[in-house]
């Protein structure tokens, strides 16, 4: 179980330490290898957070949000899974995604470390004093944290998190998008907004 090692390490690192390691990570030039743990090519990565920061961007301007706020939420939507490729690199091949099987991600990493992505990438952003909006938001971005009330923040994360995988797909993803419609249709989004926000994102790529 890597759940106390993966923490062990971040406390031995420390926040300020693993906050760098996360930020070199989000740099073109460090996501030039692979992530070995998700079995993603690292420019695929950095290009699903550069879709869907825009895309968090473009919504919020329509339904009249932080903005630079919610485009940051979208950049740190996969940081959890890159903090857990950084403490697992050692580790053996049992503990790679395997695509062909292609399991819910979520279990697989419940199952391969003792935790989430979501819930370690809520963690940190709580221990920077993140608001609870936005832990909750990054927490619950797949749709399946039922011990958090859906809040606004995370229904445009998990739709903007949908929208950028049309063009930058991960690995165990997609097993949790629904349709986009239902997302907008709570937002008060038409489908000229969700073709705008996708024209925004193409631009940026």
């Amino acid at each position: 179980m890597l759940l106390w090692s993966i923490l062990d390490a971040i406390n031995r690192v420390g926040f300020r330490e693993v906050f760098k390691l996360v930020g070199l990570a989000a740099a073109s030039d460090f996501f030039s290898s692979l992530d070995n743990t998700y079995r993603i090519d690292s420019s695929t990565m950095w290009e699903n957070a550069l879709s869907c920061g825009p895309a968090m961007e473009s919504i919020t301007q329509k339904i009249g949000r932080d903005e630079q706020e919610y485009c940051t939420l979208g950049l740190l939507r996969s940081m959890g899974k890159t903090l857990i490729d950084i403490c697992a690199q050692k580790e053996s091949e049992s503990c790679r995604y395997p695509i062909a099987k292609r399991p819910p991600l979520l279990k697989w990493e419940q199952d391969s470390f003792g935790i989430t992505n979501p819930a370690l990438a809520g963690f940190l952003l709580s221990t920077w004093n993140y608001s609870p909006e936005t832990v909750s938001a990054i927490q619950s971005q797949y749709g399946t944290n039922p011990s958090s009330p859906k809040n606004e923040a995370a229904i445009v994360l998990t739709l903007a998190g949908s929208l950028a995988e049309l063009g930058r797909p991960l690995h165990g993803d997609s097993n949790y998008w629904i349709s986009s419609e239902e997302h907008s249709e709570k937002l008060g989004l038409t489908a000229e907004d969700i073709e705008d926000t996708l024209d925004s994102v193409r631009t940026r790529l």
